[in-house]
């Protein structure tokens, strides 16, 4: 995510360079185009970067952010992206500890224990059945 957001804001800042604004002929600056045109730009870069996410991670945020009025900066909205990178990061990390408990609940179900084959008794195996090796002392 802070990759894509460099290089995003990089090319932006580049971009900048050749584009002029245009100024307001005015005078007086009655016109407040210099406030429109600008809010209009950052407008399109939010949803430049809006649409630059992956689907798959960030379609959710990605929504939620463009019911907002009005729409947050920027800043605002990397760092409401960057939280939800981090929330989906660790319920990955969770669901994977859930499957290694899973298996280790599934291994360890009683029906799995050995039987002997001399007593038949559950528990334990052979070379360990107190009939044959003896019982321990009292």
């Amino acid at each position: 995510m802070v990759e894509f957001y460099s290089k995003l804001m990089g090319m932006w800042s580049e971009l900048d360079n050749y584009v002029k604004m245009p100024q307001c002929t005015c005078g007086k600056c009655e016109c407040e185009i210099s406030i429109r045109v600008v809010k209009m730009m950052n407008e399109e870069k939010t949803h430049q970067f809006l649409m630059g996410l992956n689907d798959e991670n960030f379609s959710t945020i990605r929504n939620q952010v463009l019911t907002l009025e009005p729409l947050p900066s920027i800043d605002v909205i990397f760092n409401m992206i960057t939280q939800e990178e981090n929330h989906n990061n660790l319920m990955l990390a969770r669901d994977r500890r859930s499957d290694h408990v899973v298996a280790f609940t599934v291994r360890d179900q009683p029906n799995e224990r050995p039987s002997c084959k001399h007593c038949g008794h559950r528990g334990h195996e052979e070379a360990n059945c107190y009939e044959i090796v003896g019982y321990p002392p009292n």
